[in-house]
């Protein structure tokens, strides 16, 4: 079951998240902070303009998804709902997707964006996300300066 996150998952979400976190590639560019993190999830699950998603498997929470809304900075009528973050046990992850699409339509998204790790297999999710209508936009760098 995939479900709206509350303030009662926070322990989970946080867990799912540092697991993210450890896969992202962004460990030697920022050091991790439960408390940032936490922040951001409160923010979110605030906001019209936010979603926190969490998947429940016998009352344990096996995936979290979260994303935000904006418009974009070239064309303020075109509303994006955007994929911040996502961590999902193997099987969870569609539901998850559904979730947040459904969601998108809700809050009126013209369209969406999801990313994908480059150490979790980017060319299988490529695969997904085509399968499911995406194409491909762009692929990102970072470099730490300090």
């Amino acid at each position: 079951m995939v479900r709206r996150a509350t303030s009662d998952d926070l322990p989970a979400l946080l867990e799912h998240a540092r697991a993210m976190y450890g896969l992202s590639g962004m460990a030697g560019i920022a050091e991790w902070s439960d408390d940032a993190m936490a922040d951001t999830f409160h923010a979110l699950m605030a906001s019209p303009m936010g979603a926190v998603f969490v998947a429940e498997e016998g009352g344990r929470a096996v995936g979290m998804l979260v994303a935000g809304a904006h418009p974009l900075y070239f064309a303020h009528d075109h509303l994006v709902a955007q994929e911040i973050g996502w961590h999902a046990e193997p099987g969870y992850g569609p539901g998850l997707k559904a979730a947040f699409e459904a969601w998108a339509r809700e809050v009126g998204a013209s369209s969406i964006i999801m990313g994908a790790l480059e150490s979790q297999r980017p060319e299988a999710v490529a695969r997904l996300y085509r399968r499911s209508g995406y194409q491909l936009m762009e692929t990102n760098f970072i470099k730490r300066l300090a």
